[in-house]
């Protein structure tokens, strides 16, 4: 790899892995047919012990036409609040969109406010009961 000097002072491009505008070309990934992330959880099955597992919904996230998403069913109380997703990358996947919309200022939940500290997101995430 070059060094940035020798970059800046005429190196070819892409000779270093990077590409014309300073990025390297994003890569296609899909998601893998099998749970990648622990088979002993039981994630996504019907018997698994905790609610967000069952659901693919590791953050929790509170049923909201997210995409990908439904209702979750109705746990032992009749309760149905989160949303299910169909893989554990799904409810990971918009896991990172919650965030992102909190820090841009596009979440309804947040009432359109920027929260840009770890802090704020976490207060408007898990308000103290």
């Amino acid at each position: 790899m070059h060094s940035l000097g020798e970059q800046l002072q005429g190196g070819r491009n892409g000779e270093d892995g990077v590409g014309e505008h300073g990025y390297t070309s994003p890569t296609e990934f899909s998601a893998p047919a099998n749970n990648t992330i622990a088979a002993d959880l039981n994630i996504g099955g019907s018997n698994a012990k905790n609610r967000n597992y069952r659901n693919n919904n590791l953050g929790n996230l509170v049923f909201a036409n997210q995409e990908g998403a439904t209702l979750e069913s109705p746990n032992a109380k009749g309760e149905q609040r989160f949303a299910r997703f169909n893989t554990p990358e799904e409810g990971i996947r918009a896991l990172a969109n919650q965030v992102s919309s909190y820090y841009n200022g596009t979440s309804a939940a947040a009432g359109y406010q920027k929260l840009q500290t770890v802090s704020s997101i976490i207060s408007k995430w898990a308000p103290p009961n």
